[in-house]
């Protein structure tokens, strides 16, 4: 075995085909998804007041956006990013799924976002202290949704 300046295995018997074909069947999945994303893209309507109809289209337009790169980053051989973006696709998906469901998972999610927002703000307090104007005031939101 014999690991190559970029620390590839370059010895192991069939690592390479079997890494591309991994790679091929990434992007043919992908590329199909966005076929099928596209074609449901034209029947859509939704009510641009509803926050639920607004949630919905922005978690479509995300796994859109998330598969579209992944072809892309691994024709282009940056194939290091692409198990977090397939992470983030897949977490959009579950949210699209039980927001679906549930016209009050909405809740859950924006519970979610405050409660990562209000540890972020906490841990980072002292680094914070010259932008306060550019921070969010989260306090009127952590007690609506009790956190």
């Amino acid at each position: 075995m014999h690991i190559n300046k970029v620390g590839v295995y370059t010895k192991v018997e069939g690592f390479m085909s079997s890494y591309e074909d991994y790679i091929v069947k990434i992007i043919a999945y992908t590329e199909l998804l966005l076929q099928e994303i596209e074609q449901e893209v034209d029947e859509l309507n939704f009510d641009v007041t509803s926050l639920h109809n607004k949630l919905v289209i922005a978690l479509f337009l995300s796994i859109y956006e998330i598969a579209n790169s992944i072809p892309i980053l691994l024709r282009s051989k940056a194939h290091i990013t692409v198990p977090s973006l397939i992470r983030n696709m897949l977490e959009a998906y579950v949210d699209l799924k039980n927001i679906a469901k549930d016209v009050n998972y909405k809740s859950v999610m924006i519970s979610s976002y405050l409660k990562e927002l209000k540890r972020f703000l906490q841990n980072n307090e002292e680094n914070l202290e010259p932008v306060p104007s550019l921070l969010p005031d989260v306090s009127e939101l952590l007690n609506t949704y009790k956190l």
